[in-house]
């Protein structure tokens, strides 16, 4: 099937189901006309042949083939990163219906929920969430919500009484500058305050070292909107006018996915000993990290590979030196991803994950004083 047969066939069969009943996850368009897909059909026999795919989501895959295949028949799908990295995901067919001709619509459901963001841009800073269905009750935390609007305010927590968020409202910039450590888990920062744009708000906040998602809600979400945000190393933007929905599957991709996702939001420290003479240096070199963020963050928005490159080159030598193997091992990542692609788009993930890494980067408490 070519590729814009393909994306025709979909784009009628996405809409042809658009009144099923909500799920919980998005169903990503993932068109790929030739994936590898090993079926095991009842009496053991295996087949290995290639098939047409159409979307993904975290639990399953829907794909095309011209011929019929039993619901329960089990499969092996070899999916392949934007790094050019090949994962095997085991699966099994839970329905299959034909279409027109030879053609069959075939959903495959995972033995196990898979990370979308391996394979997909997800990308949370242009309004794109995991979670299609977010149950209220899943959520619980504290959120510190800056908003000078009140009614803003009690919408908000509206939209959030279902939950378990424990969310205090500050309907000022400097304020919330001076009480954005006290542990919340999540921050959500209007960008129209009336002491300062809300994306400076969060790049002064990121300055003072705090790690924890800050979503962004702009009711003006043109491209430098984005651009600002990015720079300003926001989590991700919301777009009014605001829904229970957005807060919600804003809050979830971070409390939810993130938390699931190999500790994301975890503080890393040096794995240096003690003895080591290069500790007099981790002060410093986390500093570093942090500006250097900042500068992939820049060159993400102005799609700068080179310099890229030029970063992430520059931290995978330093950082294992300073005990931070783990964000050497990110910015090698990051380097594969984009000299296997030569695209941004397509690094993005490895790229926001290196930028993740740096800013957790920090000083155990008890060597503060020293440092």
């Amino acid at each position: 099937m070519q590729e814009a047969e393909l994306a025709s066939l979909s784009n009628e069969l996405d809409s042809e189901s658009s009144g099923d009943i909500k799920r919980r996850t998005v169903r990503w368009k993932f068109l790929r006309n030739c994936v590898r897909i090993d079926m095991r059909q009842p009496g053991g026999v295996t087949t290995n042949l290639h098939y047409a795919v159409r979307n993904l989501s975290p639990d399953g895959l829907g794909i095309l083939h011209s011929s019929y295949v039993h619901a329960g028949t089990l499969c092996t799908i070899y999916l392949t990163s934007p790094s050019g990295e090949e994962k095997n995901i085991e699966g099994s067919v839970m329905r299959c219906r034909h279409v027109r001709g030879r053609v069959h619509d075939i959903g495959i459901k995972f033995k196990a929920p898979v990370n979308v963001r391996d394979f997909v841009e997800v990308n949370p800073l242009e309004g794109r969430f995991t979670l299609e269905y977010v149950h209220p009750l899943h959520l619980s935390g504290t959120v510190m919500y800056v908003c000078d609007s009140a009614l803003d305010r009690r919408l908000v927590r509206h939209f959030l009484g279902e939950t378990s968020l424990n969310v205090t409202s500050i309907d000022n910039a400097h304020e919330a500058l001076a009480r954005c450590a006290e542990g919340f888990e999540a921050l959500l920062i209007d960008n129209d305050l009336p002491d300062m744009p809300g994306t400076e708000l969060v790049d002064k906040i990121r300055n003072t070292g705090t790690r924890v998602p800050i979503i962004l809600i702009a009711a003006d979400t043109h491209v430098g909107t984005t651009r600002a945000a990015t720079n300003a190393r926001a989590s991700a933007v919301v777009s009014k006018p605001l829904t229970s929905e957005k807060i919600l599957q804003a809050i979830a991709e971070f409390l939810l996915m993130d938390a699931s996702d190999n500790g994301g939001s975890a503080v890393l420290y040096s794995s240096l000993k003690k003895d080591n003479p290069a500790r007099a240096h981790l002060a410093e070199f986390i500093n570093d990290l942090r500006l250097l963020s900042v500068q992939i963050s820049k060159a993400i928005s102005t799609e700068n590979t080179a310099d890229l490159r030029r970063l992430c080159i520059q931290i995978r030598g330093s950082a294992p030196s300073l005990g931070f193997k783990p964000i050497g091992d990110s910015a090698e990542l990051a380097i594969l991803a984009l000299d296997a692609t030569g695209s941004i788009n397509e690094s993005i993930r490895p790229l926001r994950q290196l930028i993740n890494m740096c800013l957790r980067a920090s000083i155990r408490p008890d060597e503060k004083r020293v440092a």
